[in-house]
C-alpha cells in the first residue's frame, strides 16, 4: 500500500528545466556592472559611504537581489581587488621581454604606478580595511598577489644579473623598488607626488636613469 502511494506521489511531481551550475553571461554582466559602479561611488567618497544598498539604488535592483552576486560589502571589496589583480597582471605581461633588462625594468615600474593610480582606492583599502574572511575569494586573492610578486621578481633578478642593480636580496630589492608607489599614494595625491617624479626618483636611486 505503501509503495502504491509512493509510487503515485512521483509521478504526480513534476519534473523542472535541469539547474544551472555554470553562471550565464547576463548574471556575469551584471556583476561586472556591480563592481564598475561600487569603483565609481568609492572614487567620490569614502568607504562607510559605500553599501550594498547604496550601489542597489544606483543601479535601480533591489538590495536583496545585490546578495546574489556578493555575499556582503567585504567581498565586494575583494572581488575590486581580484580585478585589479587580473588586470595588472595582463599588462604587465604585455611588456616585451626580449628587450635590455633595465628598460623592461623601467617599463615594469611604470605599469605598477599607472596600475595603482587606476585603482587607487581599491589599493588603498588593501592595505588598511580588508578583513579576514573563511571563503575562497581570499585565496585567490593571496594566489595572485604572489603570481604578482614573482613576475616582478624575474624582472628584478635579471636586471641584477645584467649589472643594472646592486647584487643584494632580490625578493627586499622588489620590495623597495615597486612598493615605494604603493606607500607614497597611500597618503599623497598626484599633486604632490606625480609619476613621472615617483619613476624619476626611483631610477636615479637605483643608478637606472
Amino acid at each position: 500500500m505503501l509503495k502504491a502511494e509512493l509510487k503515485q506521489t512521483k509521478s504526480r511531481q513534476k519534473v523542472g528545466r535541469p539547474r544551472n551550475l555554470v553562471p550565464s553571461e547576463s548574471y556575469y554582466q551584471q556583476r561586472s556592472n556591480i563592481l564598475a559602479k561600487a569603483a565609481e561611488l568609492l572614487k567620490g567618497g569614502p568607504l562607510e559611504e559605500l553599501s550594498l544598498a547604496r550601489i542597489a539604488d544606483a543601479l535601480e535592483l533591489s538590495k536583496a537581489s545585490m546578495y546574489y552576486y556578493f555575499k556582503s560589502k567585504h567581498h565586494l571589496m575583494y572581488a575590486l581587488y581580484e580585478d585589479y589583480l587580473e588586470e595588472q597582471y595582463a599588462a604587465m605581461s604585455e611588456i616585451v621581454t626580449d628587450v635590455d633588462s633595465k628598460q623592461r625594468l623601467l617599463a615594469m615600474l611604470r605599469c605598477q604606478i599607472q596600475g595603482i593610480l587606476r585603482h587607487l582606492e581599491i589599493v588603498r583599502l588593501r592595505l588598511s580595511h580588508f578583513p579576514v574572511l573563511d571563503d575562497p575569494i581570499v585565496e585567490r586573492c593571496l594566489s595572485k598577489e604572489k603570481r604578482h610578486t614573482k613576475k616582478l621578481l624575474e624582472v628584478v633578478e635579471r636586471a641584477i644579473a645584467d649589472g643594472h642593480l646592486p647584487e643584494i636580496d632580490s625578493f627586499l630589492l622588489t620590495e623597495l623598488l615597486f612598493g615605494v608607489p604603493i606607500l607614497v599614494y597611500r597618503s599623497k595625491s598626484t599633486n604632490e607626488y606625480s609619476p613621472e617624479i615617483i619613476e624619476s626618483e626611483i631610477a636615479s636611486l637605483f643608478n637606472l636613469a
